[in-house]
């Protein structure tokens, strides 16, 4: 008895897709249940399933082996026969047993957390063929099966054996996956060329952004030139000599088993990163770099299946894959089973997150310590101004104000700047004259608690404030002040609840993105500072084809280094939006130990994230369509020491 469950999933919809008359004869097209975070099995054994000599070999293997020891090559036959032995032609099945025993064999796996799908797919490849020799050994030693048959050399399923030397350890899994690489350094005084051979199963490429698989081939086998410290010590000449070096396919297997490396270790974070580069690969595909004693170097490739990672790193985020039977292509999303058209596979290309379809629209808002507008933290007079900034992911156009005075609407008046003017950012009183030709009411924006705040404040020798080197001494004293030529004291960076800022970034569902700030700034400012709120790259910025970011806290320290256009360039290299606002926030403190604020991301894939550093916990909200509202997210900040890294 198998301990599978069955049941009806898309069954109707997908034969409707695909046509009664058009769908394929003895062809099943199950989706797999989820166990919890085994998406990454899923997707690569619906990926082997639809590999049709892996399959065939695996139910061959279930057919020819009775034993009654459990492993985990049985669990998987058991598997694929239950799914090819269907009645029905489509539905789900619960691979339990299997996972179960999977948990058993390796300790990596017996959690519930995400893991690698290649690093379970050499896992699982390499399991059965040690499985499959450490059978034969079996034979071998006993001169009998475990269930009394005679000895049968092909007893794993048809795969080529032998009882000696090392044909014996030659499987039908070799057949299918293995393929020679062969290292060829070429010595640059005497011309000897050294080979060295290395069997493999699948091959790991490195991939650069907006490139194609082949060009990522070609990368793989270019010319390395030893030399320096790193030269060659060639046998002909005795002696250490400057050598090329590169790496050519000698013998091509049957099934070509490609790993784009899309995880990347990075040093200064000491962690894997996502990297979502766009990288084409073809439906079909022709082997380039073989060697010259190549047997059949121009054997052509079809693309039959591919896995996909979705997320922003490598222990999150969601495994699908896609594969093509009997002419067409289909998307199994765990017990999900959809057809897709050809085209289609040009979404999976990069930023694979793209196909989660997350939200039709997501908005991120950074939270604020009070209301930006009326009554929001006074400057040094007494008065309240705002800064606003709005900026269009599409186009790149800027509308923002600075020091805007006595309109409260401090962000409807910088869309009238991006919207009816040429200029980017209007200032002061200016601003204010602008915003009253374009319909805005002028009207006094303090309230009865930030006059009494500013009251406390002065009765407080205005302390904390922003000046330094001046005289009388800022820290004991309102002023007036004038002009010292020496070093005094002057107010700490980033103090906690010393600004109210509101950054949005807005995605919509056809893509298209803004981003905006709002702030009354600094409290008791300096009459006329501008903070970081209107400037692109510092409180916010927004590129369409990437995403966009917002920022709080010290805005005279984040104009400086603009973190909102740091974590959209870091998200354009491939991080993601948790990891781009850490490398914003990391660059600030690097320069500035005691900065207190946030960067919040999000992607245009709907993928968001956020960093903080100098306070316990940082809050922002998110809302989208799926949500039905905001739902406020937490998350924990750095601490205020920071630990110097190699950038």
């Amino acid at each position: 008895m198998f301990d599978f469950v069955l049941k009806g999933g898309t069954a109707s919809q997908l034969e409707k897709d695909i046509g009664s008359d058009l769908f394929p004869a003895n062809e099943h097209f199950f989706g797999l249940v989820n166990f919890g975070n085994t998406c990454y099995s899923n997707s690569v054994l619906q990926a082997l399933y639809f590999c049709k000599p892996f399959r065939e070999k695996v139910l061959e293997y279930k057919a020819k082996n009775k034993r009654s020891k459990e492993t985990l090559l049985t669990c998987l036959a058991d598997l694929f026969h239950s799914i090819a032995t269907q009645k029905k032609r489509v539905g789900t099945i619960a691979p339990k047993k299997f996972i179960a025993r999977l948990r058993k064999e390796k300790v990596e796996f017996d959690n519930y957390m995400q893991q690698d799908a290649h690093e379970f797919l050499n896992f699982l490849i390499n399991h059965i063929n040690e499985t499959i020799i450490g059978e034969r050994t079996v034979v071998s030693a006993t001169g009998k099966t475990t269930n009394n048959n005679k000895t049968n050399a092909n007893s794993d399923g048809g795969g080529s054996s032998s009882s000696h030397g090392t044909e014996n350890k030659h499987t039908w899994i070799n057949d299918i996956f293995q393929g020679i690489l062969t290292s060829e350094t070429r010595c640059l005084n005497c011309e000897t060329v050294t080979s060295k051979d290395e069997d493999f199963f699948d091959l790991s490429i490195d991939i650069e952004q907006n490139t194609s698989l082949t060009s990522c081939l070609r990368n793989f086998s270019r010319t390395e030139t030893l030399c320096s410290d790193n030269k060659f010590k060639c046998d002909t000449c005795s002696a250490y000599q400057e050598a090329q070096k590169c790496m050519r396919v000698k013998q091509l297997p049957t099934i070509l088993a490609l790993h784009l490396k899309r995880f990347k270790y990075m040093e200064q974070f000491n962690r894997h990163i996502k990297v979502s580069h766009r990288v084409v690969f073809p439906l079909e595909l022709r082997l380039f770099n073989t060697s010259d004693d190549a047997v059949n170097p121009d054997r052509m490739y079809d693309l039959v299946a591919v896995v996909i990672h979705c997320g922003s790193g490598p222990n999150r985020g969601h495994y699908i894959s896609i594969v093509k039977s009997c002419g067409f292509w289909l998307i199994f999303d765990d017990d999900i089973v959809d057809k897709i058209e050809a085209s289609a596979i040009e979404d999976f290309y990069g930023l694979t997150t793209d196909i989660q379809k997350s939200s039709e629209t997501g908005y991120i808002l950074e939270q604020c310590d009070g209301t930006v507008g009326f009554g929001g933290s006074p400057d040094e007079s007494g008065e309240t101004t705002l800064d606003s900034m709005i900026m269009d992911g599409e186009t790149f156009n800027v509308g923002a104000v600075a020091a805007l005075r006595r309109v409260k609407s401090a962000i409807s008046v910088a869309r009238k700047v991006l919207e009816n003017t040429h200029h980017s950012i209007l200032a002061g009183s200016q601003a204010t004259l602008f915003a009253k030709q374009m319909g805005f009411e002028e009207e006094w924006l303090n309230t009865t608690e930030s006059e009494n705040k500013w009251q406390t404040w002065r009765e407080n020798n205005c302390q904390p404030n922003f000046w330094t080197n001046v005289s009388p001494d800022p820290s004991q004293n309102c002023g007036p002040y004038e002009s010292v030529g020496q070093e005094a004291a002057r107010v700490p960076f980033g103090q906690s609840g010393n600004h109210d800022t509101i950054g949005m970034i807005a995605l919509d569902s056809n893509g298209k993105m803004v981003a905006g700030t709002s702030t009354n700034g600094a409290n008791h400012k300096i009459p006329g500072r501008v903070g970081d709120s209107p400037i692109p790259g510092a409180g916010a910025y927004v590129d369409s084809e990437v995403g966009g970011a917002a920022a709080t806290g010290d805005g005279d320290v984040m104009l400086r280094l603009l973190p909102s256009f740091t974590a959209v360039e870091a998200m354009r290299s491939g991080m993601s939006p948790q990891l781009a606002a850490q490398e914003a926030i990391d660059r600030i403190t690097k320069k500035y130990p005691d900065f207190i604020g946030a960067v919040v991301a999000l992607k245009k894939s709907g993928e968001f994230g956020a960093a903080c550093h100098g306070i316990a916990e940082f809050p922002f909200s998110v809302a989208n369509k799926e949500m039905g509202g905001a739902k406020v997210i937490v998350v924990t900040c750095q601490t205020r020491t920071f630990v110097s890294r190699n950038m």
